[in-house]
Order: structure tokens, then sequence, then C-alpha cells
């Protein structure tokens, strides 16, 4: 008889203890426990990086640079930028001379020279967010409505510019670069002889 009770109150512990492990308390507000799911995704798909390949991860991390969304679109970015006219140069197209990799964050294009022979009355407002091997551009040109475009670029140390769409321009070329500055990039395109200026016009925010 000893031995029954003592077998009947063991069942009944580990029978407790199954069901606290087992995660059938369907309320739990813990994640990670009984049926609840796990997702971590509440930035809306926008997640924000600041550190560029190729930097040794020394370029302080910028939250107003964002990843491209991961809903499928090319991008939901702003065209913060003004409106420049086209300057027209006769001379030859320069080659990108490189330069420093350009910091992370959001850029407005400042000018866009056309060089060779004929003119260029177009204007172009145009805003690009550079985030780690990724450029998401907001152009619209001679006032008509904004054209999303996301590409990766790769930057090689003799300035060329690897240049692979991703969405809305799907060109792959390789482009020309220079980076004078850790805030300015201007890109060279071979194929429309402009070179277009972007300019960060504020410091890259220093929250690590």
């Amino acid at each position: 008889m000893r031995n029954r009770i003592l077998l009947a109150s063991s069942l009944i512990v580990v029978g407790a203890l199954a069901q606290a492990c087992s995660g059938g308390d369907s309320t739990s507000s813990r994640p990670g426990f009984g049926n609840h799911t796990v997702t971590g995704n509440s930035d809306g798909g926008q997640q924000q990086t600041g550190v560029g390949p190729g930097d040794g991860g020394t370029t302080p991390v910028d939250p107003d640079a964002e990843a491209p969304p991961q809903t499928g679109a090319c991008n939901y970015q702003n065209n913060t930028g003004a409106s420049v006219n086209v300057t027209n140069s006769g001379s030859t197209m320069p080659a990108g001379a490189g330069g420093a990799q350009p910091l992370d964050g959001e850029y407005n294009l400042t000018t866009v020279t056309h060089y060779g022979g004929g003119t260029v009355n177009d204007s172009y407002k145009a805003t690009v967010y550079l985030s780690a091997g990724t450029h998401q551009y907001v152009t619209s040109k001679n006032g008509a409505a904004d054209v999303h475009a996301t590409v990766s670029v790769e930057y090689q140390p003799d300035g060329s510019l690897v240049w692979t769409g991703k969405c809305g321009d799907m060109t792959t070329a390789t482009k020309s670069y220079a980076a004078p500055n850790e805030t300015t990039l201007i890109v060279y395109d071979p194929n429309t002889q402009l070179a277009f200026t972007y300019v960060r016009p504020t410091p890259p925010d220093m929250t690590p």
C-alpha cells in the first residue's frame, strides 16, 4: 500500500512538471513560450545601418542611413533636394578620381554637368540615400513625378563604380566616381556624359 501511494504521488508531480513545460498556457506573455511567435520586425522593414563595407568598422553608426525595405518596393525615401539646371561643358568628361568612401546617409543633388558637344537644357531634383554599398535614388527630371530606384555599388580603388540595378532602373554598368571628402559624391555616367554631384547636407549622427 505504501509503495502504491508513493507511486501515485510521483505521477502527480511528473504530470505537473510536464504541463508547466509544455507551453500549453496560450495566454503566456513571454515571447517564445507556448504558442507565441517572436517576429522582431517592428521597424516596417527599414533596418538601420551605418557602417559601409571596407571602412574597417570605423564609421560612426548613422541612424539616418536606412537599408532597402524588405517588402519588395524600390524605396520609400523622400526627394528633399532642390531643382538644379544642367551646366554644359564643352570639355571631355573626366574619369572619376575615386577617393574616400562617402559616409552613409542622405545626400542631395547640387550640380549636374554635361560634357562634350551639344547642349542639354534639362533640370534635375534628386536625393540619394547611401547605406552599406546600397544607393537609393529618388529623382525628378524636368519637374516630372519622382522615380525611385535602388542599386548596389562597389567602389573600386581606380575610381570605377560597379553599378548594379536592383529595382526601378535595372542598369548594370561600370561608371566612375570622385569623393573629394566623406560627404561629397560625384557620379560620372559615360553613357549620358553627365556628372551628378551629391552632397550630404548635415554631419553624420554620432550615435553608437
